[in-house]
């Protein structure tokens, strides 16, 4: 038996405005996170951010499903998504929701950093 300390979890005010921050919209499948955290590792995504209820908690399934990447991307929780977005929004960032029911193409878009992609949730897509 091994004792660790948690990985830590900086809070948003912590992260560097610069580069890319994904944002969880009530994603709760720890295997879609796990694989997003895995992809968001590749790409070099400074972090992901999620809320406190509503997600997966860093547990075994999501650790194991994330494949080593929750040593490399820190996850930032905060309390209310809408008060965060704003947070980053007053800190520079460019904010883009991703649905797969929106008018825009992103491959159009005029994107900039520091840049927070919005992912939506399993089958809701994102909140209004």
């Amino acid at each position: 038996m091994a004792e660790a300390d948690a990985l830590p979890s900086p809070d948003l005010d912590e992260i560097e405005p610069s580069g890319i921050l994904l944002v969880l919209d009530q994603i709760t499948d720890p295997h879609n996170v796990g694989a997003i955290l895995r992809t968001a590792a590749g790409f070099a995504v400074t972090a992901v951010v999620t809320t406190a209820r509503h997600s997966p908690e860093s547990t075994g399934v999501l650790a194991k499903s994330a494949s080593g990447a929750l040593e490399y991307v820190p996850i930032v929780t905060v309390q209310n998504l809408a008060r965060a977005l704003e947070q980053l929004r007053e800190r520079g960032y460019f904010l883009v929701g991703l649905d797969s029911t929106g008018e825009g193409d992103l491959g159009s878009a005029a994107l900039r950093s520091p840049l927070a992609l919005v992912l939506g949730a399993e089958g809701k897509g994102l909140r209004n």
